[in-house]
């Protein structure tokens, strides 16, 4: 049920989402920022200790074609502060999210939260919707 919960939170979060610009490159990217409401998932020990969520600034780039053949990859890069549901501390948050489309979509994450308690989390997680549902993978996390 976390999983669930986290996966929603995770991947629909820019839902509403209000651009503030977009623009076509000669690569054939779209790229702009967004003010965007973020959930973060604080993974330790294969568990999901922690949500931490607030306001954030996020950077995307999506290419749509490359060479004349449709691709689909996008980067998103998040900023900002978020807050934990369970302590109320306060986190510097920093995630960068690379996604690919093949025959259904694939996802790297990296995060890097600090903590203004003393609490430091790093992760690397892997998520998969080869099966219709998405399967996340911890490749390392680092709790402190």
């Amino acid at each position: 049920m976390k999983t669930t919960i986290f996966l929603f939170l995770f991947f629909f979060m820019g839902m509403a989402v209000a651009p503030t610009f977009a623009q076509e490159k000669a690569n054939n990217a779209f790229q702009g920022w967004v003010e965007t409401y973020a959930a973060s998932g604080v993974w330790c020990d294969g568990d999901m200790i922690d949500l931490l969520t607030g306001e954030v600034r996020l950077h995307y780039v999506w290419r749509g074609f490359k060479n004349g053949s449709l691709i689909e990859r996008e980067i998103d890069q998040f900023k900002g502060e978020l807050t934990s549901t369970n302590t109320g501390e306060v986190f510097k948050f920093s995630r960068v999210m690379k996604w690919e489309l093949t025959d259904y979509w694939t996802g790297i994450t990296h995060y890097n939260l600090k903590g203004n308690m003393g609490n430091h989390y790093i992760a690397k997680i892997i998520t998969d919707y080869s099966s219709g549902s998405p399967v996340f993978t911890i490749v390392h996390a680092v709790c402190h």
